[in-house]
């Protein structure tokens, strides 16, 4: 999180954020050509100033200047008006190389993005990271992340499980070499 422009961002000062991701180490030979797990999509407690969400991302670029999409679910009652997880998802079109935004739970394409707008992104993916992050203010205690409950070994308490990434080749593969924070 440590100078993440990003963050600086002026609707999210004085908020605290927290994150639980998994993400590839950057290796700048190795090229990922999408992202995908299993989501489970939960309730968190969220209150009027906080947001809870559980995601994967794929990113492209330096930190001075990155590509970088992103699919899961939200709740955020400041955004959304209540408490009702909202999902999310984009991917690319292997023939245009644009990026589509794509409701893979009730199978609806809305729409896409030219692969202009993401010109880091055309050859592919340096890092990609599932996760989830929650965001709340500073002297108050966070929300819930996911299901809120740490897994302990239970696969049912995680929110993000059946990791695998687009190779070079267009095969899904296990990630290799991933780091936990």
């Amino acid at each position: 999180m440590h100078k993440q422009p990003a963050f600086d961002h002026p609707l999210l000062k004085n908020h605290k954020i927290q994150l639980a991701i998994v993400r590839s180490k950057f290796r700048p030979n190795v090229v990922f050509k999408g992202i995908a797990a299993t989501i489970s999509v939960d309730s968190p407690v969220v209150k009027a100033n906080q947001s809870s969400t559980a995601q994967v991302w794929i990113q492209n670029g330096d930190p001075s200047i990155v590509n970088r999409l992103e699919v899961g679910w939200m709740v955020s009652p400041a955004l959304f008006g209540d408490g009702v997880p909202r999902s999310f998802t984009n991917w690319k079109d292997y023939v245009t190389l644009d990026w589509w935004f794509h409701d893979a739970t009730h199978n609806i394409t809305v729409g896409y993005w030219p692969k202009t707008l993401f010109p880091l992104l055309a050859l592919g993916a340096s890092q990609v990271t599932w996760g989830g992050s929650t965001m709340g203010q500073p002297n108050g205690a966070s929300p819930e992340m996911g299901s809120g409950r740490f897994p302990g070994g239970d696969f049912r308490h995680g929110c993000i499980n059946n990791m695998l990434v687009v190779d070079t080749k267009n095969y899904w593969v296990e990630p290799a070499g991933v780091l936990y924070y």
